[in-house]
């Protein structure tokens, strides 16, 4: 039997547990929050009254019949796909039709004008099953109706004795136990079912190869402010029959329209994003923005999950594309992950391929992310991101990307290489499996470079500290020796500088037999103190020159 992991038996990271766990959590608050969008702009159609194309209307008591009041305003393709019933008797009703728009009294359907009111507003939000069940109960004249339909067809089930027993079913109301979602989910697969079925249009959008699909006005202007100027404003569309859209596929056109009449579906795998992102910016489609992160998340960046052969190649491709289109958030997320597996992101030859650009954002992001806490840690990373690059002819045009992220990252690391949580990692590093000799030789060398007067004395302790620790840690030789030539190294560099690291405020801190050490190292030590005061010549002494001076004075 192969060991696990072994070549041919290598566990796809695409098909485990956690991560179809993860998918399907994604998913689930994904279309929740389309859901929530798309029940938000169809009432907005309501509450606004946006291309309305019936009133039901009432006489005041205290006016002529002649005069009637609006009372509510909604569409007639809602209550015909909705509520047949009600639509059926304002049919067979007097209505009238005046400039497009149907005036039906609610004296001559019956019922009562709050009634009315409640049922169109329900209309825009309940399910079916609701909608039907108060039409019954503000229509009695249809429930008599349909509670001779059931007894009628209620069949014989069994005769007993010559005597027929007759089970009459109940009336079909709508479950109470239905969850919220699960009643604006079948809400919006009615309304998608409008765009399938192609019911009751009032417009036609035509493509470039004469293509007609039948759309509902209120639909694409309730989802869009772009169509709702178009629709309503003062445009030769506004009253054409046929609108024509040029420059976009069939295919991408029907993926915009299902998602207007909400469809809450992932896009297609086999979608245009390239055309969906220009028309979605185009005609100002803020939710179908975010169907196209979610559809990049999921198909290209698997939820930026560890990296594997597909994404470390697709994760770059979206960052491409979010930075040309302004998708922060995902531009974010992106730089991000590339950031967290620099190590193995940089390094594969998709990555090198991107735009000079989008490489100096990356490098320009890495480098903000420098902290105390994780400036060893991404210093191995780049290190190792270095040493890995393959000599080809693209890997060349990384290299200049990789230095320059590793020089800035050492210059930071040894500028604060005295901080307590600096030198934690750097022990740490010196301790694991994945000590690297040239790095830890590069790095100390920087911080010897570093010195200056005011830091020598706390790099020189911390240096002290080190080299007792390689005594007594288990380090390997290669350790022991760095550690101790860095040592010796700081020792140099403050002997030759003894006469102004003296006089520091940090001078105390170091043990006094090192002090000791020091200065019978140093070539010069003053001990006169840093601010002794000039000697004031007097008249006579004016004239001698500053070694006969110098000579007297001693």
């Amino acid at each position: 039997m192969a060991k696990q992991g072994a070549r041919g038996n290598v566990p796809n990271p695409l098909q485990s547990a956690s991560y179809m766990a993860r998918v399907s959590k994604e998913k689930v608050k994904f279309h929740e929050k389309q859901l929530q969008t798309f029940l938000s702009d169809i009432e907005r159609s309501f509450k606004d009254g946006i291309l309305t194309d019936v009133q039901f209307v009432t006489s005041a008591p205290d006016s002529t019949s002649n005069n009637p009041s609006c009372v509510v305003e909604c569409h007639a393709a809602l209550l015909k796909k909705r509520i047949p019933p009600l639509w059926e008797r304002c049919g067979s009703c007097g209505c009238s039709k005046q400039e497009g728009t149907l005036s039906i009294k609610i004296e001559d359907i019956g019922t009562d004008v709050k009634d009315i009111q409640d049922l169109v507003k329900s209309v825009y939000s309940c399910s079916s099953d609701l909608l039907l069940d108060k039409w019954k109960r503000i229509s009695p004249t249809d429930s008599k109706e349909e509670e001779k339909e059931t007894i009628s067809s209620s069949t014989m089930e069994e005769v007993e004795n010559g005597v027929a027993t007759v089970t009459v079913s109940e009336p079909v109301r709508p479950k109470e136990a239905k969850g919220q979602r699960t009643l604006h989910a079948e809400f919006a697969n009615e309304i998608h079912g409008m765009l399938r079925e192609g019911e009751d249009h009032d417009v036609q959008l035509e493509l470039d190869d004469e293509q007609c699909i039948p759309a509902h006005r209120f639909v694409l202007a309730s989802r869009s402010r772009f169509f709702e100027a178009m629709l309503t404003g003062s445009w030769r569309e506004s009253s054409a029959n046929t609108i024509r859209f040029p420059g976009i596929s069939h295919e991408s056109l029907m993926v915009i329209l299902d998602h207007l009449y909400g469809s809450c579906a992932a896009l297609p795998v086999s979608c245009n994003i390239i055309e969906l992102a220009q028309h979605a910016d185009m005609w100002e489609l803020p939710s179908l923005r975010d169907s196209i992160v979610f559809h990049l998340q999921q198909e290209y960046c698997h939820f930026f999950h560890k990296p594997c052969k597909s994404c470390l190649a697709t994760v770059p491709d979206c960052l491409v594309f979010s930075h040309e289109h302004n998708y922060a958030a995902l531009k974010e997320s992106c730089l991000r992950w590339i950031h967290k597996y620099l190590s193995r992101s940089w390094c594969q030859r998709a990555f090198a391929t991107l735009p000079q650009d989008v490489l100096e954002l990356c490098c320009s992001y890495s480098a903000d992310q420098l902290t105390l806490a994780t400036s060893i840690t991404m210093l191995t990373d780049v290190d190792k991101l270095c040493s890995s690059l393959p000599t080809v002819k693209w890997a060349d045009y990384m290299r200049p990307f990789c230095e320059r992220l590793f020089t800035d990252t050492m210059l930071f690391t040894a500028q604060n290489f005295t901080h307590p949580m600096v030198q934690r990692n750097f022990r740490s590093l010196l301790e694991g499996l994945g000590w690297s000799e040239s790095l830890v030789k590069s790095l100390l060398e920087e911080v010897i470079n570093q010195l200056n007067y005011e830091t020598a004395s706390t790099v020189l302790i911390l240096a002290l500290q080190l080299d007792d620790a390689r005594k007594y840690g288990g380090w390997n030789s290669e350790a022991s020796t760095a550690i101790s030539e860095f040592y010796n190294q700081c020792h140099r560099f403050i002997a030759r500088n003894l006469g102004k690291v003296q006089y520091t405020s940090t001078w105390s801190n170091v043990p006094a037999a090192v002090q000791q050490n020091l200065k019978d190292a140093a070539v010069f030590v003053d001990d006169r103190g840093p601010n002794r005061a000039k000697p004031v010549l007097s008249s006579s002494l004016k004239s001698k020159t500053s070694k006969e001076f110098e000579a007297s004075s001693n």
